[in-house]
C-alpha cells in the first residue's frame, strides 16, 4: 500500500501510525518541529509547486 498525502489541513499522527502498524512489520521516520514565537513570529510557511511536490513524494 502506498499512500502519499501533501495537504495544509490538521491531520491525527496517532490514526496514520495504526493504519502502519495494521499492514504489519517496517518501520516509519518521521519529524517534528516547534517553531518559537519569538519576536512576533506566528506561524511558518512552507511554498512548494504542489504538482512537482506531489509527483515527487510519490517517486
Amino acid at each position: 500500500m502506498k499512500r502519499v498525502a501533501i495537504q495544509a489541513d490538521d491531520f491525527d499522527i496517532s490514526a496514520e501510525l495504526a493504519v502502519l502498524e495494521a499492514l504489519g512489520g517496517g518501520g516509519v521516520a518521521s519529524f517534528t518541529g516547534i517553531v518559537r514565537g519569538e519576536e512576533g513570529l506566528v506561524a511558518l510557511e512552507l511554498e512548494h509547486y504542489p504538482a512537482m511536490t506531489q509527483r515527487q513524494a510519490e517517486r
